[in-house]
């Protein structure tokens, strides 16, 4: 499996969603850690999408609209984590479940990483599943 598990095409196909979006997204199958102020501890959660531009994840804990976070992603690709600070544009309770989805717009993130992102997930978009180049 490649970078990350996933399905291909658009998290959204509402036509406003993608003309509000400056890149495109992905729907993956992956991990990021992030510590919600509550918490005593870092959160893993799944991430739901992601983009070069921000990313969408699950979490426990509500974030307020606005608040800075700091978030680690695993690439099988690279050695390292990528830690990224991000702006929390939404953060929703899913109903029937006690689950927050937590919207991200990336403030921090090395332009070599969003290069990355974005090249991979422009592969995932014409189906290349799998294949992280």
């Amino acid at each position: 499996m490649g970078l990350f598990g996933f399905n291909s095409g658009k998290s959204e196909d509402k036509t406003d969603a993608a003309n509000r979006r400056q890149f495109e997204r992905a729907r993956v199958r992956n991990l990021v850690a992030h510590k919600p102020k509550e918490a005593t501890q870092p959160q893993i959660s799944n991430l739901s999408d992601i983009s070069a531009g921000g990313l969408k994840f699950y979490s426990n804990y509500p974030y307020e609209i606005g608040e800075v976070i700091d978030l680690e992603i695993n690439f099988m690709q690279l050695e390292d984590p990528v830690k990224i600070k991000a702006n929390v544009i939404f953060s929703k309770q899913m109903p029937k479940v006690k689950k927050y989805e937590i919207g991200c717009r990336f403030l921090t993130v090395p332009e070599d990483i969003r290069d990355f992102i974005d090249k991979n997930v422009d592969s995932i978009l014409k189906g290349n599943e799998g294949e992280w180049v």
